[in-house]
């Protein structure tokens, strides 16, 4: 006959089975959704990117220094307007002349004809030398003015040298910042692109991960049952349950509380189960002390019941092993 708490056991597991498979569907639909907005936010980013750096491209710079100008270049030589002063001269010859008149004048009755020409050609005489001093003064005059303007043309030659030198430093400076401009911007391009690439990689990486995730847990969980149904099939084809309890394989073995006596807890498994050490009341389910679990304590796939009643446990299906101490 065949077992009933088997046929229980299997429609349950059929009724977890579908559960489960509603669940994985529901997370592959959270996983698919999260995957499409991950690709949508991808594109709007790159769309975003590839605006600004087109905005980035257009951008010139300029040399700030190109179209400086020489501020020596246009300046003019004031020495070249100096002018001879001849206004000294000409009243010390007027005053020189009149002074000669003034000597004629007055000695012309006390020499005598004769004297006078005398004093005449003297005075004459005195008025070349004079005349010939004054030219020298404005030859002198006109001398020192050509040199300031020969000294104030080199000085404007030297300072429209070096102004063109400064210009020529301050222009080739604005043509290294503006290439020091153009390679950072070519660097700040390959870093927005770089970053922004990673990103959205990352969030279609994590959420094709995430979706890998869920198809290897509902892959994981299809197994687990169907391996359950498969368990549970084997021990419908093959009848009632044995209790090969003295040799401590892993087979149903009787493990509910009521059964047992002097229980001492001695461990816990990996996956936290308490392991005691007991022997059973009744000699039939074996003598000696056994070591395993209680059937009120495992997950309750794991149970089986007895036609007679008592709980039996799948130690196929736990982490802790049956088995006889002594």
């Amino acid at each position: 006959m065949a077992n009933p708490a088997l046929i229980v056991s299997a429609v349950m597991s059929l009724f977890g089975m579908s559960s489960a498979r509603k669940q994985q569907k529901k997370m592959d639909a959270r996983a698919a959704q999260q995957l499409a907005e991950a690709q949508a936010f991808q594109k709007e980013q790159q769309a975003i990117l590839n605006e600004q750096m087109a905005a980035y491209m257009q951008v010139e710079f300029e040399n700030p220094y190109a179209q400086i100008e020489n501020t020596y270049a246009d300046m003019e030589n004031t020495f070249e307007d100096l002018r001879v002063s001849t206004e000294a001269a000409d009243f010390q010859m007027e005053q020189a002349t009149q002074q000669r008149a003034n000597i004629l004048a007055g000695l012309r009755g006390a020499a005598g004809t004769s004297g006078v020409a005398g004093l005449a050609q003297a005075l004459a005489n005195q008025g070349v030398m004079q005349a010939k001093q004054v030219s020298a003064d404005i030859a002198g005059q006109e001398a020192r003015n050509e040199l300031a303007v020969a000294q104030a043309a080199a000085d404007q030659q030297r300072l429209v040298a070096q102004g063109e030198a400064a210009r020529q430093l301050q222009v080739a400076e604005g043509e290294r910042m503006r290439q020091e401009f153009e390679i950072g911007r070519e660097s700040t391009l390959l870093g927005m692109a770089y970053q922004g690439a990673a990103a959205a990689n990352m969030a279609v990486s994590g959420a094709t991960g995430q979706q890998m995730q869920v198809d290897l847990a509902g892959a994981q969980t299809q197994s687990s049952f169907w391996q359950q149904g498969a368990n549970l099939a084997m021990q419908y084809a093959m009848g009632p349950p044995t209790y090969n309890i003295t040799q401590g394989s892993n087979t149903n073995t009787e493990s509910d509380r009521k059964l047992k006596r002097n229980i001492v807890l001695v461990g816990k498994s990996s996956s936290g189960l308490n392991i005691y050490n007991f022997e059973y009341i009744d000699t039939k389910y074996g003598e000696g002390v056994y070591q395993g679990v209680m059937s009120d304590e495992v997950p309750k796939e794991a149970v089986v019941n007895h036609p007679d009643g008592h709980e039996m446990v799948d130690y196929s299906l736990i982490d802790v092993n049956f088995k006889k101490i002594k």
